[in-house]
């Protein structure tokens, strides 16, 4: 008995990998015991200000706002 063409590829694709997951073990997990520190200096804020009518506000100097962090203002 002939089989199809894309049979025998098929098989032949299922016992591949059916090799190359015994073959290879499975990957371990990453641990989860990394910890990122970081420190910044600097921190960019972007503002839009507009008007009651919908215009842009501008010539606008940092002067002009308060920057709080957990209600205490920033430099």
């Amino acid at each position: 008995m002939k089989r199809h063409p894309s049979t025998r590829w098929l098989t032949k694709f299922l016992a591949i990998l059916l090799q190359l997951t015994l073959l290879y073990p499975p990957l371990r997990a990453q641990d989860s015991d990394f910890v990122f520190h970081a420190e910044t200096e600097i921190v960019l804020v972007n503002v839009t200000v507009r008007d009651k009518n919908g215009n842009f506000v501008r010539n606008l100097k940092p002067e002009d706002f308060n920057v709080l962090e957990d209600g205490k203002p920033q430099k």
